[in-house]
């Protein structure tokens, strides 16, 4: 009997026990996820943001506003020797760069810069600093005698009207290079793409040459497609764009990038939750941009956010910090409309199919303002894209799926007339 007692005491305490760290690690699972996020559909965790620091063999490298594009020992160079060269891109119009060295020489290049960017060197003791300059690219060497720390950072005059132009849904074909050089020649200092360049094989690589390549810097937030599409592709993302939630302040407007690419669980985890419980109210002008619309202005059309939850949570948010404008896409149109007090701004015509549906070019991108002591101003452009750059195979799938078949043949029609026009090989 006291053999059986006992074996019952520790049968029970083993069951306890069990069922003890079984209900610690549900807990910690659940901790787990709520710091990190669940994204869906295509079931992930949220992806962690990418790196701020970076260690290589020359130097030690704090970075604020910009990401690495590699790992510091990728060739690099210009004349094509073989030389380790860390390569960042900024996220913002004024990057820093804290650089750590022992005594030698460390080069690194940094994109995506604006013409106008002015270098600000913050040395101990007066380091050899050479900065040169290709397109948004910008190189630079530090030639050092002794270890030292060096504060770099690329200043923007804001204290004046800055421009800016906004699209986004334009894919990565010959649309986007198109939005991106008229942008500039309409007098943008800066583009702001609202996502989804990324819409058949290889427009991931290519988008990225043409943000890479252009005239102005651009700013980009996450969209659906680029998340997933025939796959997890977000990590292009991460490491050739920039993370999925940042913000930055130019003549005195805060510019807030927010992810809604795809769903979350729960819905205020992951670093997107905790960065939008990081937004201060303060009396500062701001601009929200995001993929997708709280609306669909399309009449009878729902192409909007999938969650009421999160409509509300991100509108809550919006109205406790003062935030006025909200920038998105996802929507192949454009339009302005009132969500409550909220200024929508769908700006989703990058690739100018609603040229194709009216048979003429209507399709638009929107221009915008800030200066300081001043609200944000805003105005709709026309973006007069040439015919024989509505390229995109989105084109005649989404006729198909949306246009009766006299809209069909009239694109044939079209296209058959542009091959035609089209210089002999």
């Amino acid at each position: 009997m006291t053999r059986k007692g006992k074996l019952h005491s520790i049968n029970t305490g083993r069951r306890r026990l069990i069922r003890g760290v079984a209900a610690g690690a549900g807990l910690a699972s659940i901790a787990y996820i709520t710091n990190r996020g669940i994204r869906f559909p295509r079931l992930t965790l949220s992806p962690p943001e990418p790196a701020s620091s970076l260690e290589t063999a020359l130097a030690r490298f704090e970075i604020d506003g910009a990401i690495f594009t590699n790992n510091g020992t990728s060739n690099g160079t210009d004349d094509g020797t073989d030389e380790a060269i860390t390569k960042l891109r900024a996220i913002q119009p004024e990057p820093s760069i804290n650089v750590f060295a022992e005594s030698g020489e460390v080069k690194f290049s940094i994109g995506n810069i604006a013409a106008s960017a002015a270098l600000d060197i913050k040395s101990a003791t007066q380091a050899d600093i050479t900065e040169s300059s290709s397109g948004l690219n910008r190189h630079v060497t530090i030639k050092l005698a002794k270890r030292e720390s060096i504060e770099l950072a690329w200043r923007f005059d804001d204290q004046r009207k800055v421009n800016f132009a906004v699209i986004g849904d334009s894919g990565g074909g010959d649309e986007l290079p198109w939005c991106l050089s008229k942008a500039a020649e309409l007098g943008a200092e800066f583009l702001l793409h609202l996502g989804d360049f990324n819409y058949t094989r290889g427009e991931y690589d290519l988008a990225v040459a043409a943000f890479g390549s252009a005239a102005i810097p651009s700013y980009i937030t996450i969209g659906n497609h680029d998340f997933n599409d025939a796959g997890l592709v977000y990590e292009h993302f991460l490491t050739k764009l920039g993370p999925f939630n940042t913000r930055f302040e130019l003549a005195g407007t805060e510019f807030l990038n927010i992810d809604t690419s795809v769903d979350f669980f729960p819905l205020k985890s992951g670093q997107r939750g905790r960065f939008i419980a990081s937004l201060e109210e303060n009396e500062k002008p701001k601009i929200a941009f995001s993929h997708r619309p709280f609306v669909d202005i399309r009449p009878g059309e729902d192409h909007e956010m999938t969650s009421e939850a999160e409509e509300q949570w991100l509108h809550d948010t919006f109205a406790r910090i003062n935030c006025d404008d909200y920038l998105c896409g996802h929507v192949h149109k454009s339009g302005e409309t009132d969500v409550r007090g909220l200024r929508q701004w769908t700006v989703g015509e990058g690739l100018g199919y609603e040229d194709w549906v009216a048979r003429k070019p209507i399709s638009q991108m929107l221009m915008g303002s800030v200066e300081p002591e001043s609200a944000p101003q805003f105005a709709w452009v026309m973006l007069d894209m040439p015919w024989e750059l509505h390229t995109s195979p989105k084109h005649l799938e989404k006729l198909i799926k949306e246009q009766p078949q006299d809209a069909i043949n009239w694109f044939n029609r079209k296209r058959a007339e542009i091959a035609a026009q089209a210089p002999k090989a």
